[in-house]
């Protein structure tokens, strides 16, 4: 049986047609995911397989590639764009393309429920709030996080204290961050975006883990405290209660 793994590469590299490297099919860029095939090792290049190329990479710069998060946290299947290369935030609503739905998505996370059951509710609930949201191309602040929020009957609050710690986030906390808007990864400048933190790991001061539901890939993510408090500056959110 054959046997075949993700794996990555650690730098760019020629993509050959056969293992003898005389012709290539293209150069693949760092960090490329591709498909191993386990067995085929010939003069130090593995046979991979890469969208609809099938070729020869050396092995030497081929890593495993590992996920051990959990993904498609929000159902998000009857909304995605057609564009396999668009992050899972982008959606379609009423024939528009969405790019800023993280709020909503969110949203749709905490409360268990898929996107289209949280815009289904909040249109017929608040026609008239979806109406501003959507008119402002779905940019949503903590108040309108609250206002969608009680459409689905929870209620929440803002979030009011002066720095996040590891003690005072809770896994129904929506929290304002800042993300490359081309990776949708923490970053220390980008754009303004919602995540959902879902465990803390503390550890000495200002050390340990945090994981966060991501919108933008629509997954788990792990981050150090570090890099998840350099993105997120100014305290935003809200606080969803049980129930």
């Amino acid at each position: 049986m054959i046997s075949i793994t993700k794996k990555y590469l650690t730098w760019q590299r020629p993509l050959w047609k056969k293992s003898n490297k005389v012709e290539k099919h293209l150069d693949l860029p760092l960090n490329t995911v591709v498909t191993a095939i386990d067995e085929n090792i010939e003069n130090g290049l593995q046979l991979i397989e890469y969208g609809k190329y099938r070729g020869w990479v050396e092995l030497d710069y081929l890593e495993p590639y590992v996920e051990q998060l959990e993904k498609d946290c929000v159902d998000l299947s009857d909304l995605q764009t057609p564009s396999d290369t668009d992050a899972q935030q982008y959606v379609i609503v009423d024939g528009k393309r969405i790019v800023n739905a993280c709020g909503m998505i969110s949203i749709a996370y905490v409360a268990g429920i898929s996107l289209s059951d949280v815009i289904q509710i909040w249109k017929s609930e608040n026609a008239g709030h979806y109406r501003i949201v959507d008119r402002g191309n779905w940019l949503t602040s903590a108040e309108d996080l609250m206002t969608i929020l009680s459409t689905l009957g929870r209620k929440s609050d803002r979030l009011r204290m002066k720095r996040y710690t590891p003690s005072n986030l809770g896994q129904r906390d929506i929290v304002a961050v800042t993300m490359n808007s081309n990776t949708g990864r923490l970053h220390t400048s980008g754009v303004r975006h919602w995540v959902v933190p879902v465990s803390v790991f503390p550890d000495r001061l200002g050390y340990g883990t945090i994981d966060i539901y991501n919108p933008f890939p629509n997954r788990i993510e792990r981050y150090s405290w570090r890099e998840f408090m350099q993105s997120a500056v100014l305290v935003s959110g809200v606080r969803v209660e049980n129930g």
